[in-house]
């Protein structure tokens, strides 16, 4: 009896530490959730993903510059892609 008592009793003590608001805590990750889901909705309007023509014009712009022995400047090509 005297060990029912005991783990009883540690029992008790283990779930009052863990013992939280559930409803403040799914609040919280509702809230994170929205959050995650609104920057991934406006990512495309706020980045300008190139297409698959466009990585292949800076390709062959990189290529061009290989060949012909210019001094390779990705800050130029990239420049003139934004521009565009």
């Amino acid at each position: 009896m005297f060990y029912m008592l005991q783990l009883s009793s540690i029992t008790d003590r283990m779930l009052r530490s863990c013992d939280f608001n559930i409803d403040v805590f799914l609040t919280e990750i509702d809230e994170n959730l929205a959050a995650s889901r609104a920057i991934f909705r406006n990512f495309d309007a706020t980045f300008n993903i190139m297409s698959e023509e466009q990585w292949e014009e800076i390709q062959l712009k990189v290529v061009y510059y290989l060949v012909s022995g210019s001094r390779l400047s990705l800050k130029v090509i990239f420049i003139s892609y934004i521009r565009q």
